[in-house]
């Protein structure tokens, strides 16, 4: 969850601030004693980045409410994008939920903070 909400809180744009500056992060290593958001999140199995592939793919893929709020993944997309890949429906089952969790609020956090700007 905590790699899916640096990500679509606009973590890449971030990243990409930290390798104009050069700062050691953006190569992966320590910075302050911390490693890269990304690289400490990274997920460690192949179930993991199976899931992390098909959530970045299915990212425009969204369940929202009447109000226009995120209220999750299309999963049955979701898994039929992983069927075509030919990954582990299991372990993105297990997975997936998770990264939706991350996302949704990252995505509705960042609407809602632009709508404040709006207002």
């Amino acid at each position: 969850m905590a790699r899916a909400a640096f990500h679509f809180a606009g973590g890449p744009d971030y990243c990409r601030g930290c390798a104009d500056l050069g700062l050691p992060c953006a190569t992966g290593t320590a910075s302050g004693g911390r490693r890269c958001t990304y690289e400490e999140t990274a997920p460690v199995s192949r179930a993991g980045w199976q899931a992390w592939d098909v959530a970045c793919k299915c990212a425009g893929q969204l369940r929202l409410s009447a109000g226009g709020s995120v209220v999750g993944l299309d999963f049955p997309a979701a898994f039929t994008l992983a069927e075509a890949l030919g990954y582990d429906r299991a372990g993105l089952a297990e997975l997936l939920p998770a990264i939706e969790a991350g996302m949704v609020k990252a995505i509705n956090d960042r609407v809602a903070e632009r709508r404040k700007g709006d207002g």
